[in-house]
């Protein structure tokens, strides 16, 4: 690996310890039959001397080798403070998510959020995040198990269309978790999404999808 240097100025009060240094890797997408293990493009160490800088930089960078959100895994866009202390992560269209933030990482790197979501959306995205690293269920087989719509849509699946998340469990806990509705994790997803509107419904064997409870209406 080799380190750029970017003599910019910090800008912003709430990131305390600038230069960051960024991770900019990418690697194999297995959706379009490609080595998870294999990179796809050069790995570099990005040090930048504020956020808004290494969001440019990490859009130039995933235009550059035309990456998608299957290629940026594996530590991809991960953010280090100038005394090596994790702050968050870029997103693979640039949006930076801090540490307290479910997208820069509260989540095993397994269970990363890659796209942006709705409200709603991100909402269950956390709830079921959360409660997947509490029970140590991270195991995807492999496989990335959470897809925006619109990440979805360009995917071109039948089933289950306008959702507000999409849970791929192909493989690993996250299987047996949906696929298999293995208690008592299944129902403690579910019950913790109903408190907030939402249910997770099976499309098929290997993905799911979450959308908001609305109420029946009744004609009288």
């Amino acid at each position: 690996m080799r380190k750029r240097a970017h003599n910019i100025a910090p800008t912003g009060t709430e990131f305390r310890l600038p230069p960051y240094t960024v991770l900019l890797a990418g690697y194999g997408n297995p959706d379009f039959g490609q080595d998870p293990n294999e990179k796809v493009s050069e790995t570099v160490q990005l040090l930048v001397g504020s956020i808004p800088r290494g969001s440019a930089m990490v859009r130039d960078y995933i235009s550059h080798f035309n990456l998608g959100a299957g290629n940026w895994v594996k530590g991809a866009g991960e953010v280090i403070d100038s005394e090596n202390q994790y702050v968050g992560r870029f997103s693979y269209n640039g949006r930076f998510w801090p540490l307290d933030h479910p997208g820069g990482h509260g989540a095993p790197h397994q269970l990363a959020m890659g796209g942006d979501l709705s409200k709603r959306g991100m909402k269950a995205y956390m709830i079921i995040m959360t409660i997947l690293t509490r029970h140590g269920l991270a195991d995807t087989g492999g496989c990335r198990p959470f897809y925006s719509p619109e990440e979805w849509a360009a995917r071109g699946e039948k089933y289950c269309k306008n959702a507000d998340l999409y849970i791929v469990h192909d493989g690993g806990s996250l299987s047996a978790v949906f696929g298999d509705f293995v208690e008592p994790f299944y129902g403690e997803i579910s019950k913790a999404l109903k408190k907030h509107k939402l249910y997770v419904e099976g499309c098929t064997g290997w993905y799911s999808a979450v959308y908001p409870i609305v109420p029946l209406k009744i004609k009288k």
